[in-house]
């Protein structure tokens, strides 16, 4: 896999809530937005 960085800015708000439920998990906030991120391009190709 040839990984890349995308840098984002967050609201505050948003940005605690992602903190909040990857601590839960215990992985970075990085790890938990790409896990997000691929469930939904994942449910996106399984619907057509």
């Amino acid at each position: 896999m040839n990984d890349a960085t995308l840098n984002i800015k967050l609201p505050s708000a948003l940005k605690e809530k992602v903190e909040k439920e990857a601590d839960k998990k215990s992985i970075s906030d990085a790890s938990f937005v790409r896990m997000i991120l691929s469930e939904y391009f994942e449910k996106k190709v399984n619907e057509k």
